[in-house]
């Protein structure tokens, strides 16, 4: 764009107009010359070069001094030539020279004066024309900038306002010009509400500016914006204090922005403090009340109908008229306005001016639209509460007692809070579905454990007097049906590690097995596998290899370290066909030993290989299951050798090809001295040796069968089929032992074994538990309950002499 053209200014230095100040001077000569000729006569010579100054006054005004050095000139010649006599000719007499001199002297000195006076002038004009411009241009930037401009004077009377500063304050210009500062400005501490005093001019000596935050302006007309102001001192060039100027920032949607987010943040933090979604959604409520608005409502979606959960407002009356106008006018779905139409629509229901029209269109009747009256809504904002797409329910907020009215910035507060009142209650409800689904899980996995404490309970009872029947035949030294007893004595075994795999399995899935750590030799434990798992081997007739060097300890629980060998060479001995071999090697590697079962059976498919620890994975059988077992093995061997910070793998080439598994567990320091108190126990006590046994048991064949193998040991045994009997023989026989099953009737064996410890004549006599459950939740309360060993069902002949020969001891 090209510039407007400039327009010339109406003065000019008198040296840049030649021609109009010699006009001037040539005009004044000829005129004063003309009047001197026409009153000569009163005149006459005595003042030859009278008026003449007029014109050197003229000529030095118009065109400085050297105009007025030229017209003093030209006014000597002519004062000399017209008007001294000889006239019209030079005279040389000296007093004529000198009075001519004295004229041009005082021709220049008036030029002088003349010139320096119109160039004071012109720079005058000029200082005044430009200060007029900057005032006029300061003017012109202080109206069209968007901040509120007010100056006052050194008494703080207001000297300027910009329009903004009209707008703000609601008075015009005219108005407040002149008028102390304090009567125009209402300046208000925006956290307390308290007035903040306008600083006069003098108390900003010392401070170049002093900013303010926090503030907001009230008008004339009570409307309150917020702003950030500055007051500075005006100053002139030379430092003196004339006034001050004040800088009014309209920051009201920055400090609405500001609410809005700090609200927003501080919703979102107590709306995720809580699981419990009704508590969330009064949380809602709670904190929008009344810093959103003087009341607000929450209506939960439950099927297809809205039920108001929560009504906050700032006058609990008017809570109980809202909960009065729902119980007297319940909302009506189809309705086009109210909650159901916000439930309906996507977007926000608005309405800014709860005006006469919008009570009489929602209305049903006169009596409902005087409650809504009373009621005395301002503004109304209803908006859906949607989570992952679904309307979970209605948030509604309402104005009435502030008299404020809702804008756009607010329907999108409430659009934000309902976004994260609508999140945090469906993660809550989500939880509350997870919390009953992880309660009904446990309750399930609890009643699983239960039934499989009380299988094993149910299988190990009845498998009890036939393993006992089996054993006692064998102290008989009855050698017929040896071959059969020994199959039944071993398929008993069978089910009996059945069940204690199904237990197992049980307790690490619920991560309940607990470790009674010692330093174990490896090879102790691969004797004590190889004596649990001989018969199976016996009986496929498998050769087995022991590479095991004595020296190699290990910090392991004995029993289970015994288990997770005897469960790998069950494992090889099932799965390499009759007369197969099966190798035991053990080595120490840096901080570890090694210990590792292979065979040269079935082997394992590659497919099958990445999964065959896990619990039920078998490997394919035919339909007649000879392998046998339940897939539970190697599964408990993974968890037991992880428990004791171990690893386990399998290898194999391939099916047909043999199988080899690796236990690596961490290496521990030889014992520095073996206890020597440890001694073999002997199963057959020399005669005489025998204790007092009684025995409780409700199977009766247990009881008796049992009785009658530890009779044949040396002992001296009585029985009693329920605690009754036991309680009325035990102070007569006064047992040293008393054998006691857990599962009796009418009372159970902890409290049997409590009632027979407060006999007087039992003073002494040791407990044992022997029962079908064995999970060491029932051996920690067999302790608790005074027992001093606890056996689990089905009980060996040896395993309960060495339990009484230790008591006795």
């Amino acid at each position: 764009m090209s510039e407007p053209p400039r327009s010339p200014p109406t003065d000019r230095p008198p040296f840049a107009r030649p021609v109009v100040a010699i006009g001037w001077t040539l005009a004044a000569l000829a005129a004063i010359t003309l009047l001197k000729h026409a009153a000569f006569g009163y005149l006459g010579v005595r003042t030859p070069y009278l008026l003449y100054f007029v014109a050197i006054l003229v000529a030095a005004w118009q065109g400085g001094w050297p105009a007025g050095f030229v017209a003093t000139f030209a006014s000597a010649f002519l004062g000399s030539y017209y008007f001294i006599p000889p006239f019209r000719q030079f005279s040389y007499e000296a007093g004529n020279l000198g009075r001519a001199a004295m004229f041009v002297t005082e021709g220049v000195m008036i030029s002088l004066v003349a010139a320096r006076a119109q160039n004071d002038r012109y720079r005058a004009q000029r200082a005044a024309r430009d200060a007029e411009h900057a005032l006029a241009r300061l003017e012109g930037v202080l109206r069209s900038i968007g901040d509120a401009v007010i100056a006052t004077d050194l008494d703080g009377r207001v000297t300027f306002a910009n329009p903004h500063a009209e707008s703000l304050t609601g008075w015009s210009r005219d108005q407040v010009e002149g008028k102390p500062l304090r009567e125009v400005l209402s300046v208000v501490d925006e956290s307390t509400g308290a007035p903040v005093e306008p600083a006069p001019p003098a108390a900003l000596d010392d401070e170049p500016s002093r900013p303010s935050r926090e503030h907001a302006v009230v008008s004339r007309a009570g409307a309150r914006v917020s702003v950030d102001d500055a007051v500075a001192p005006i100053r002139t060039a030379g430092g003196e204090l004339v006034g001050s100027v004040l800088v009014m920032k309209d920051v009201s949607r920055t400090r609405a922005e500001e609410r809005t987010r700090a609200f927003v943040a501080q919703a979102t933090a107590e709306l995720v403090s809580s699981l419990d979604y009704r508590k969330t959604l009064a949380t809602v409520a709670r904190l929008a009340v009344p810093a959103v608005g003087d009341w607000c409502a929450v209506d939960v979606l439950e099927g297809d109908a809205l039920h108001r959960l929560v009504i906050e407002h700032v006058d609990p009356a008017k809570a109980e008229l809202l909960y009065e106008i729902d119980r007297r006018y319940p909302p009506d779905p189809k309705a086009p306005s109210g909650r159901y139409a916000a439930l309906r629509s996507d977007a926000p229901i608005f309405v800014q001016d709860f005006a006469d029209a919008a009570i009489e269109a929602m209305g049903r009747d006169e009596g409902h639209r005087a409650l809504l009256r009373r009621l005395g809504a301002r503004s109304y904002i209803s908006v859906r509460m949607v989570a992952h797409g679904a309307p979970v329910g209605v948030l509604t907020l309402a104005t009435g007692e502030s008299g404020r009215r809702y804008t756009d910035d607010d329907v999108r507060l409430v659009e934000a809070l309902a976004d994260r009142a609508s999140l945090a209650s469906a993660n809550a409800r989500l939880f509350d579905e997870v919390a009953r689904t992880r309660t009904e899980a446990e309750r399930a996995n609890r009643a699983k454990d239960e039934f499989l404490a009380m299988l094993g309970h149910e299988l190990r009872n009845p498998l009890a007097p036939i393993l006992t029947a089996l054993q006692l035949m064998r102290l008989r030294g009855d050698a017929a049906f040896e071959r059969e007893r020994a199959i039944v004595e071993r398929q008993v075994k069978h089910v009996v590690a059945l069940v204690d795999d199904l237990l197992d399995v049980s307790r690490i899935t619920r991560g309940k097995i607990d470790l009674a750590l010692e330093t174990v030799e490896v090879a102790d434990a691969v004797a004590k596998a190889l004596e649990l798992a001989g018969p199976l081997i016996e009986e496929r007739h498998h050769a087995v290899r022991l590479s095991v060097p004595r020296g190699l300890y290990v910090e392991a629980d004995p029993v289970r370290l015994a288990q997770v060998v005897s469960n790998l060479l069950t494992n090889a001995a099932k799965y390499t066909d009759p007369g197969g071999h099966i190798e035991v090697r053990a080595a120490r590697e840096d901080h570890t030993v090694t210990l590792s079962v292979k065979d040269d059976g079935v082997g394992i498919d590659a497919e099958l290989l990445p999964n065959v620890f896990g619990l039920f994975v078998q490997g394919g059988q035919s339909i007649d299951r000879s392998k046998g077992g339940l897939g539970l093995g190697l599964g408990i061997v993974k968890n037991v050798v992880a428990l004791h910070r171990g690893t386990v793998e399998a290898l194999s080439e391939g099916v047909g090809r043999g199988s080899e598994f690796r236990v690596r567990l961490p290496a521990a320091p030889s014992p520095s001295s073996v206890e020597s108190s440890s001694s073999a126990t002997s199963l057959h006590p020399p005669a005489g040796d025998g204790a007092r046994v009684l025995v409780v048991d409700d199977n009766a064949d247990a009881a008796e069968l049992l009785a009658e193998a530890l009779q044949m040991l040396g002992h001296e045994v009585y029985t009693a089929p329920d605690p009754a009997e036991a309680l009325a023989i035990a102070p007569v026989v006064r047992p040293q032992v008393a054998l006691l099953d857990i599962g009796l009737p009418v009372m159970d064996g902890y409290e049997l074994a409590g009632r027979l410890r407060a006999l007087p004549e039992l003073e002494g006599c040791r407990y044992v538990a022997v029962t079908g459950y064995g999970q060491p939740a029932d051996k920690a309360r067999a302790r608790a309950a005074g027992f001093d060993e606890h056996l689990v069902k089905p009980v060996s002949i040896d395993d309960v002499q060495r339990v009484v020969t230790k008591l006795l001891a």
